[in-house]
């Protein structure tokens, strides 16, 4: 499993397709949410809207299978 390249932290498969998304689809080196979030300067709650809607997109960073639990809770939440 990846860590993130500013504070260590074990990154989710929503956390690597983000990074790649936004930052280089070519990165081998990662952020977690929250470090991207500082970096962009902007909420987590925002960037968690973006994998949401990537994901509605189609685009292959986000496979259904790669979700962490917190985004399947959040996305299941928006779509009752």
């Amino acid at each position: 499993m990846s860590r993130c390249m500013k504070c260590g932290r074990e990154l989710s498969p929503d956390e690597v397709g983000l990074h790649k998304k936004l930052i280089n689809r070519g990165a081998s080196e990662y952020m977690c949410m929250t470090c991207l979030a500082e970096f962009f300067g902007c909420s987590e709650e925002l960037l968690k809207q973006k994998i949401a809607q990537f994901r509605e997109m189609g685009c292959a960073l986000f496979n259904s299978s790669g979700l962490s639990e917190n985004t399947k809770s959040e996305v299941s939440r928006k779509n009752t």
